[in-house]
């Protein structure tokens, strides 16, 4: 009839709507969370041959951010010590083949200076097809250098304690056995005795070092 009409279609989203903030607020804080643990995140298209990684994967491998690349996850090869590139490969190859639950394995990458880091890995298959097939994957990575250089110093203590240790305690326990021979149908129950607890408590320590 010439008049001009606005129809309006109305719906209620709050409830979804609701949900959305909270999802963004729970990525938020997860993100936050990993990003001030230092742990970088990694997702895996193994159909595609494709990946997806976090700046904080970045910034831990050390990796120069490339906008074109599909695949930043491989690019990580190009930097690992040649020796470790077989221990990430079949672990991952398990994980994908389903012999094992987690691909989960250390190894070194070059940086700046030319300076080699220690990467903790650990991945799991999250998406499999009808089949088994494995589709996608997704894992985090972590820079364990300072402590993997913890380790191998507690390491190092130990092994020369022990070492230390070890020497002198061959040379007692050995007098011990001579005094106990040399004393045999001596009666001086209190020396007897002395040297028993001596012998015993080189026993312990022996077993200790052990």
């Amino acid at each position: 009839d010439g008049d001009t009409r606005i129809t309006l279609m109305m719906r209620d989203i709050t409830i979804s709507e609701r949900h959305t903030q909270e999802i963004a607020a729970a990525e938020q804080r997860w993100n936050l969370a990993l990003t001030g643990a230092r742990i970088g995140v990694f997702d895996i298209d193994l159909r595609n041959q494709t990946s997806v990684v976090s700046d904080t994967w970045i910034e831990t491998l050390q990796i120069e951010k490339l906008p074109d690349c599909k695949n930043p996850y491989r690019h990580q090869m190009d930097r690992m010590h040649p020796d470790d590139i077989p221990l990430l490969r079949t672990a991952e190859a398990a994980c994908i083949e389903g012999s094992s639950d987690h691909a989960t394995v250390r190894f070194r990458v070059k940086v700046a200076n030319d300076e080699w880091r220690w990467i903790q890995s650990d991945s799991v298959v999250v998406e499999r097809t009808s089949d088994g097939t494995a589709v996608r994957m997704l894992g985090i990575q972590m820079d364990i250098t300072e402590s993997f250089k913890l380790e191998q110093l507690k390491r190092d203590f130990v092994a020369t304690v022990s070492h230390e240790l070890r020497t002198p305690l061959t040379s007692i326990k050995g007098a011990l056995g001579l005094l106990q021979m040399q004393l045999q149908g001596v009666e001086i129950s209190s020396v007897n005795r002395l040297i028993q607890i001596a012998s015993s408590n080189s026993d312990r320590l022996v077993s200790l070092v052990d």
